[in-house]
């Protein structure tokens, strides 16, 4: 399978609306032989998110029992893993590439599993882990601290699950409260609140 290179996604743009949005595409001009001979599209019927999950336990007054919570985990640290691992061809490197924006809400389960998706600020890290793009996207509450001064490691979308799985467990983000200022600023001095996790 090939990647196309951002740069030959600047020469024309088109419109196309779709029932919930209108969505803009790149009209690449690509070499014949770099043009792709099959277009696959999967697009698997999910039951839902974590972050759903969690509401609806917490309707009936319960929370995801840790056991099932660290299966969770495990799926999207194994996708993790796999994806920030050094071994996907782009443009003739072999590359990492760095999701971007791990979080409940993009942690979909599907027959007992977690499956990881929305890859819309996914980008690529070459040796040095340095970035490849010109910003960088994600939702600030699960950013990693580098990731705030626009820098991303091979480490950065793990904290972002770790922080995912605070959230899971105790029914709230580890910040003294949840508005943008409070959360730059908590991350800013390095501060997590990690009071409502247990031992076990």
């Amino acid at each position: 399978q090939r990647v196309v290179p951002d740069d030959h996604l600047e020469d024309s743009h088109s419109f196309m609306e779709d029932t919930q949005r209108q969505t803009l595409i790149s009209t690449p001009q690509i070499a014949e032989e770099d043009k792709p001979k099959t277009l696959v599209i999967a697009m698997p019927v999910a039951e839902g998110n974590l972050l759903e999950l969690l509401k609806q336990r917490q309707d009936i007054g319960q929370e995801i029992p840790v056991e099932e919570l660290l299966i969770y985990m495990m799926d999207a640290a194994r996708a993790l893993d796999y994806l920030n691992t050094q071994r996907h061809e782009y443009a003739g490197e072999i590359v990492a590439v760095q999701h971007g924006d791990v979080k409940p809400e993009n942690l979909v389960l599907l027959g007992g599993s977690v499956l990881l998706c929305d890859f819309g600020v996914a980008r690529t890290l070459g040796d040095g882990a340095d970035t490849r793009g010109t910003s960088l996207g994600g939702s600030l509450a699960y950013m990693a601290p580098e990731c705030l001064a626009g820098q991303a490691s091979n480490h950065s979308d793990q904290f972002s699950l770790a922080i995912s799985y605070v959230e899971l467990r105790t029914g709230h983000l580890p910040f003294a409260d949840e508005s943008m200022s409070q959360v730059i600023e908590d991350r800013r001095k390095g501060v997590l609140n990690l009071e409502g996790l247990t031992p076990q």
